[in-house]
């Protein structure tokens, strides 16, 4: 029987913790060579308007060691506009206002049995919190206790549950341009961590004096700056656009996710959506250190308190999701929630 799983389930069974150390078996196997990872794939329909696509996207991943492998798939509309002379990406749908179609599939490496069908999104938010985590957790000086964040949406909750996992933090400072979003967003996240959180009114503000700075923006274009750079902290990114070029070029030790600069992308022959990434241009990761490769220890990490260091989670993997999809469906079990489903629904006969 697969197992049918719910959003607000999934909340009640994740925790940041889980997340970092599944998260780092994962990069673990990776790193030797051991699991297989298909980084994201975008297929891209213009709609019409400028900017205005059908976005579908998907990864995978296998752990052969754990006996799963995930498929994330994502179907939305995708629109790219300026906004305060930043070039932003939303996503949306016409299918309900105020959500997205999104799923991952997570299937038994044995059998080729399907285990679980759930949505992504809190997934998509505890995996990015926690890759982000697990790389401060090699980066960060141990001695780190001033977050700066810069954003307030989904991403931003679960990267400073992230951090929090990590190192412990006494201040968090949050910046983002929506005053009264901002304000809302620092009292819930201080009541669920019991952590001083404090909204500021300018991004400098919230980086003066920080260990560690963190972006979750959705921001096409840098909003981590150059003459921000101090010894002795770590600066973190959701996406590869989100720091200065100067800032990378300061840093003593740049990791990213994946060399891959951008996964695949596909679209119509002469569209402009090549332009929203980058021009079609992929940065040159190849001079900088795999996330992987810091876990198994193949690439050095911070080596000194003085260091200034970067990591750029540049493209989304599908270890992650195979990895987190895991201890949810494992514990659902264990909890015995969710909904089963007949595995007929989704076999069929062998021709003969």
């Amino acid at each position: 029987m697969a197992l049918l799983l719910k959003s607000d389930e999934i909340w009640k069974i994740l925790t940041m913790k889980a997340c970092v150390e599944s998260c780092r078996e994962a990069y673990r196997v990776l790193g030797k060579g051991e699991a297989i990872n298909r980084p994201r794939s975008h297929v891209h329909v213009s709609l019409g308007e400028p900017g205005l696509y059908y976005l579908m996207k998907s990864m995978e991943g296998i752990l052969p060691a754990t006996g799963v492998a995930a498929v994330r798939i994502t179907s939305q509309l995708a629109h790219w506009f300026k906004a305060g002379g930043n070039l932003r990406k939303e996503k949306s749908n016409a299918v309900e206002n105020g959500y997205l179609v999104g799923m991952v599939f997570l299937f038994d490496t044995e059998s080729g049995k399907l285990l679980s069908i759930m949505p992504d999104a809190v997934l998509d938010w505890f995996r990015l919190g926690a890759t982000n985590a697990l790389a401060a957790d090699y980066l960060a000086r141990k001695d780190a206790q001033v977050l700066a964040l810069l954003g307030t949406g989904n991403h931003a909750r679960t990267q400073i549950l992230g951090f929090i996992a990590v190192r412990g933090l006494k201040l968090i400072k949050v910046f983002s341009p929506n005053p009264e979003h901002r304000n809302k967003f620092c009292r819930e996240m201080a009541d669920r961590t019991n952590v001083e959180i404090r909204a500021v009114n300018t991004p400098a503000e919230a980086v003066s004096g920080a260990d560690i700075v963190a972006a979750a923006t959705n921001s096409r274009q840098p909003v981590l700056m150059e003459h921000w750079v101090r010894d002795g902290v770590h600066y973190s990114t959701i996406l590869s656009y989100e720091a200065e070029p100067g800032l990378v070029n300061k840093a003593d030790a740049v990791v990213v996710n994946l060399r891959d600069a951008r996964g695949e992308i596909y679209s119509l022959p002469n569209d402009e959506v090549l332009s929203y990434y980058g021009g079609g241009k992929a940065p040159d990761y190849r001079a900088f250190s795999e996330l992987a490769e810091i876990v198994v220890g193949s690439a050095r990490a911070r080596s000194s308190p003085q260091e200034k260091t970067l990591f750029i989670n540049n493209l989304g993997a599908g270890i992650q999701f195979a990895a987190v999809a895991n201890v949810v469906y494992r514990e659902a079990r264990e909890r015995k929630m969710g909904e089963e489903v007949s595995d007929r629904f989704f076999l069929h006969e062998v021709a003969k």
